[in-house]
């Protein structure tokens, strides 16, 4: 039986005067199938602990085995590690000795259970034009603040530009 590999075959004859000669050939055997993993984890939801921006998961860590000899299981993300909100892909790749690889892969989705707030907010404000007149009015974009998402990635959007022209009496609820 020959392992995955090359190994070398030689064969010797000899006469009865002692002479020799050799004869040798490489039996080469490769290794084509992929290492299996099993116990791949299904994907995982947890949600932020209040006042908190990560959190510590933990799984069970797949099982990687191969026919002719494995060689690694190496993974993204160690069991238990810490992740923030959003959505992240664990991969597991087994390699055999062979250099056959396999991957197994699943998503931790962390959510933020504190929507973000304002911490300011204009004032109504009632606007008189005559007729059909318009009134131009501008004001501040309100700021807004999450405990967890820096402020350059925090998205305000709103139902009127922070200028715009209004039309015969109206009030103004930002």
């Amino acid at each position: 039986i020959f392992q995955a590999g090359t190994t070398k075959v030689q064969y010797t004859v000899e006469s009865a005067d002692g002479k020799t000669d050799t004869c040798t050939f490489n039996v080469v055997v490769r290794d084509l199938l992929p290492p299996q993993i099993s116990n791949c984890p299904s994907d995982v939801l947890v949600q932020l602990p209040l006042n908190q921006c990560d959190t510590l998961v933990n799984w069970f860590e797949p099982v990687a085995l191969d026919n002719c000899g494995f060689d690694s299981l190496n993974t993204t993300h160690e069991p238990p590690s810490r992740f923030q909100a959003g959505q992240t892909t664990v991969v597991y790749t087994a390699k055999d000795k062979s250099g056959n690889v396999a991957t197994c892969s699943f998503m931790v989705l962390v959510i933020d259970q504190v929507p973000p707030v304002f911490i300011s907010c204009p004032k109504d404000t009632t606007l008189t034009g005559s007729g059909n007149c318009g009134v131009p009015f501008t004001w501040t974009l309100p700021p807004a603040s999450d405990n967890c998402t820096p402020q350059p990635d925090i998205i305000v959007t709103a139902s009127h530009p922070t200028i715009d022209t209004f039309y015969g009496n109206t009030k103004i609820v930002i």
